[in-house]
């Protein structure tokens, strides 16, 4: 299993737990021990991690345009339950949504074909098709995203009065 810049705090999160680095902890008792540790560690492990470096000034600047989260448990017992706890303890505002799906499958509809660009719109309809993908939609009041006007389709006329 390959760690990159993104699992930094995963990384941390497992040294404060365990003692040592998941590359080390796999190198010396494997994989399968490995997967056990984290499992047995529940959703705890995933609700009290540190923020990643410099997320917190990002979400102070994004968290106010309505985002919505997407996340992969993975295979964990614990890690959905703790990622939503974490969300609902540490991000304010709070998301519109969080999305779970597997991480193989994480960028498919939202990113651009050359994945280096986002789509700033994505269709909810495709989200809901895929049996792979829970949504979890936000109560209203807990946000502070208002409310976009109805945007007619474009095979639809204007009405002009």
């Amino acid at each position: 299993m390959r760690y990159g810049r993104s699992s930094l705090r995963f990384d941390g999160q497992f040294d404060h737990y365990f003692g040592m680095s998941p590359e080390e902890y796999i190198a010396e008792r494997g994989q399968k021990s490995f997967d056990n540790a984290v499992n047995e560690a529940g959703q705890e492990f995933w609700e009290t991690m540190d923020w990643a470096p410099g997320a917190q000034a990002l979400w102070s600047k994004i968290g106010k345009h309505g985002v919505t989260i997407l996340s992969s448990p993975g295979e964990y017992q614990g890690a959905k339950e703790g990622k939503k706890a974490w969300i609902r303890n540490n991000l304010n505002p709070p998301p519109v949504g969080i999305v779970f799906r597997p991480s193989g499958q994480k960028h498919k509809e939202i990113m651009g074909k050359d994945k280096t660009e986002i789509k700033t719109q994505f269709d909810r309809r495709l989200l809901k098709k895929s049996r792979s993908l829970e949504t979890i939609m936000m109560p209203k009041d807990q946000h502070s995203r208002k409310s976009s006007p109805k945007r007619r389709n474009s095979h639809e006329k204007p009405n002009h009065r």
